[in-house]
């Protein structure tokens, strides 16, 4: 359900779960908005959740992760994305 919501808001990024011992280790209240950087998001859920995520930026047709870029916003991630997709696109029309 999050990472469908996630999408919804941001549809050139995509949250990943990754498998740790026992997962969600209580519940949680994480803010999720455009300003927020990747990197501060990764840590509230580790931290206020107890669950690992990343943060992927899409490229054309494949995933990248931003963990070069990580403290750019979340709308600063997905513009990219959606920039590098489209230019992706245009050119595989040709």
């Amino acid at each position: 359900m999050v990472q469908q919501q996630f999408n919804e808001q941001y549809p050139f990024l995509k949250i990943v779960f990754l498998k740790n011992i026992g997962g969600f280790t209580h519940r949680a209240s994480i803010r999720i908005d455009a300003e927020r950087a990747v990197s501060e998001l990764e840590k509230d859920f580790k931290q206020e959740a107890g669950v690992s995520v990343k943060i992927f930026r899409r490229s054309g047709n494949v995933w990248v992760e931003t963990t070069l870029t990580s403290d750019w916003s979340l709308e600063q991630q997905n513009r990219e994305g959606e920039q590098m997709s489209a230019h992706f696109e245009v050119n595989t029309t040709r």
